[in-house]
């Protein structure tokens, strides 16, 4: 692959991942909704995207490991591909998690009436989204 397809690789995996953190939010954001509400459907929606999430974390792992083996990245594009590395697995641990969170409502949920489960879980998935912003900053542009 050309340098400049390379650094295109690299901007479109920090776009991927950004994405992937969007979709995960999305699906805790439904899983929280649904504990909470005890809404069968929505709940069965987010078990069901599951594998979607699968699909991208794996995606996405294979094109991290074809830039390390094939391009052999150095400096600030090594930290961009090894940091993704470690960002797509935490957010398929989240996703999974969702999933498992999405089984708690309704009648015979397994949450406490005396736990404030709206607040926590929203105020987990802003850390969420917080971590992945501040991935995205943080990490280095692949040069131009």
């Amino acid at each position: 692959m050309p340098r400049e397809n390379y650094q295109e690789e690299l901007n479109e995996l920090r776009a991927d991942v950004v994405a992937m953190g969007e979709l995960v939010g999305e699906r805790y954001a439904s899983a929280i909704e649904a504990a909470a509400t005890g809404d069968d459907e929505l709940a069965e929606e987010v078990v069901e995207g599951d594998s979607e999430v699968n699909e991208t974390y794996l995606g996405l792992e294979e094109e991290c490991t074809e830039l390390l083996a094939l391009q052999q990245p150095v400096a600030g594009d090594l930290r961009l591909v090894t940091a993704s590395f470690k960002v797509i697995t935490d957010l398929e641990r989240v996703a999974d998690l969702a999933t498992n969170l999405a089984g708690y409502g309704g009648p015979d949920g397994g949450v406490h009436p005396a736990v404030e489960f709206r607040e926590l879980g929203e105020d987990a998935g802003e850390m969420v989204a917080d971590a992945v912003a501040a991935d995205e900053r943080a990490t280095p542009r692949p040069a131009a």
